[in-house]
């Protein structure tokens, strides 16, 4: 006579920490739901991002647009003068083009550091990386497209400009000319741009008001997540993570290599323009 079978029983296995870094979702606490949690007023806050004037936020994306435009023009506007450069300094032709060229170096590291600090400190030293972003939904189409474009134009308009200064005065003032309309640039950013990151602002408006009442409950829901992370950890996380997501990300692979292709034949054209 044969016996049931021994009924299973589910055994739940636990799995230790990984380091995989996930994604923290914030809750959606509000003041009605803990009076000491600092948060954005709802429907309209002066001091958050997402509800600044119109005009306010188009003049920080025109201001970051001219600043684009003039980093990638920098790239291109020498490329008319490089046979007149490379005679003046004795240079070879693998030395002019690394003129050209090595530029690019600059904004291919460069945001790798200044990314994550926007984004683990304040997003002002930082020069507003990611202003764009807190517009309205309905308005990020134009602001974006008016972000990407305008960059973009300055190496098409670069090799003309820069021609025409390599023939009607010395090669030199294609650097002045563009040093002092990046410092016009910085000048005015220094009024246009404004603190836009959340965390941040929330945790001066916290301790603002923790030092008015005395009180020291106050705090932010950011204040909370990373109560028991170092400032060390925290800048270091966000350090690692562009390079993470680069090695880790087959899209993000796919749009590196192709856009490391397209800048590769544009400076291989601009680099061979002035001999032609």
């Amino acid at each position: 006579m044969s016996s049931d079978p021994a009924p299973t029983v589910d055994t739940i296995t636990s799995v230790g920490p990984t380091d995989v870094e996930l994604v923290v979702i914030p809750s959606h606490a509000c003041k009605q739901d803990d009076p000491f949690l600092a948060a954005f007023a709802e429907p309209f806050d002066a001091e958050n991002p997402k509800h600044w004037r119109t005009g306010r936020k188009w003049a920080v994306t025109d201001v970051l647009s001219a600043t684009g435009f003039n980093r990638i023009m920098v790239s291109t506007i020498m490329a008319p003068a490089l046979s007149t450069i490379a005679r003046e300094f004795d240079m070879n032709s693998a030395e002019s083009a690394m003129t050209l060229s090595i530029y690019l170096l600059a904004t291919a590291f460069g945001p790798l550091v200044i990314g994550p600090l926007s984004e683990a400190s304040e997003r002002v030293p930082s020069m507003h990386w990611q202003a764009v972003f807190w517009e309205r939904p309905e308005q990020r189409g134009r602001s974006l497209g008016v972000y990407l474009l305008i960059p973009l134009l300055g190496a098409a308009v670069g090799p003309i400009i820069g021609g025409f200064m390599a023939d009607r005065t010395t090669w030199r003032w294609m650097f002045w000319s563009t040093s002092i309309f990046q410092a016009v640039m910085i000048l005015v950013s220094f009024t246009a741009f404004h603190e836009t990151y959340e965390p941040l602002i929330l945790r001066h408006r916290a301790g603002r008001i923790r030092h008015e009442t005395g009180d020291s409950r106050y705090y932010t829901t950011d204040e909370r997540l990373h109560a028991n992370k170092s400032a060390t950890r925290i800048l270091g996380r966000a350090l690692v993570r562009p390079l993470r997501l680069l090695t880790l990300h087959p899209i993000i692979q796919i749009a590196s290599l192709i856009s490391a292709f397209n800048y590769g034949i544009l400076h291989i054209v601009l680099s061979t323009f002035s001999d032609l």
